[in-house]
């Protein structure tokens, strides 16, 4: 009775042992394919597996809209980026200003995924350096990136965004993406948002009679191109005293 029990479960160990190396085998050679994969997957990206970790993309575009959610184009565009720490060049992008949100193609499918904004310092993108700006409730500055115009003992930045209007028609939904501007002037640590001569000759009023003159001389027009006026009134503020 005993040899028997013994038999016995010597044979069903037996069996549960062949039967877990068989379903290990199996496994391993369903893996190699995976492994293989993943091999392809880190040799096409390289060193920048890191950054193509992001969430998923879903383009919210609408065939009535007319323009689309990006900054300047809606083509990708080589890039370099501080993302988690680490420099990345010649990244392809594009920048959703709607969503501010880094856009990116996946280099080993069709999918398009976006950067953890948190990770980003900042980046270059189409001539402009964006940087990532933390919230301030004094200036009604919100967390985001901002294209840094200038930066010297001041600096000048603009926060663009846009946004979707749409309304309905007796022939269907219409729409557009519109776009909109603020700009800011960072001074001694604080930010100060500036819409007009007068509001940035306020900000920078220990050297107002400077500017004024300035601008009289440059002939600055502030309701036809209020951005170049202001870039340029900063950029003056900036240089040494002759």
């Amino acid at each position: 009775m005993k040899f028997y029990l013994t038999f016995t479960c010597c044979f069903f160990w037996g069996i549960s042992f062949c039967g877990q190396t068989l379903a290990q085998t199996a496994d391993s050679a369903a893996l190699k394919p995976l492994l293989y994969a993943r091999s392809l997957y880190e040799e096409a990206i390289g060193d920048e597996s890191h950054l193509y970790n992001g969430p998923q993309y879903i383009n919210y575009d609408k065939y009535y809209l007319t323009g689309h959610q990006f900054f300047r184009t809606d083509d990708p565009s080589s890039s370099g980026i501080l993302y988690d720490g680490v420099w990345y060049t010649q990244v392809p992008m594009l920048y959703d200003i709607v969503l501010d949100k880094i856009v990116l193609e996946h280099p080993t499918s069709e999918f398009m995924l976006s950067l953890v904004n948190e990770k980003v310092k900042y980046f270059n993108f189409l001539d402009h350096t964006f940087i990532r700006l933390e919230k301030d409730s004094l200036a009604a500055l919100k967390t985001g990136f901002y294209d840094l115009l200038h930066d010297g003992q001041i600096q000048f930045l603009a926060k663009r965004t846009k946004n979707i209007q749409e309304q309905p028609t007796p022939y269907g939904m219409e729409g557009r993406f519109e776009q909109q501007t603020k700009y800011y002037i960072r001074k001694e640590n604080t930010y100060y948002q500036v819409k007009d001569k007068r509001s940035v000759l306020n900000v920078l009023a220990d050297k107002k009679k400077e500017l004024q003159r300035h601008a009289r001389e440059q002939k600055l027009q502030f309701r036809k191109d209020r951005e170049k006026a202001i870039l340029e009134l900063t950029q003056f503020y900036d240089r040494p005293a002759a």
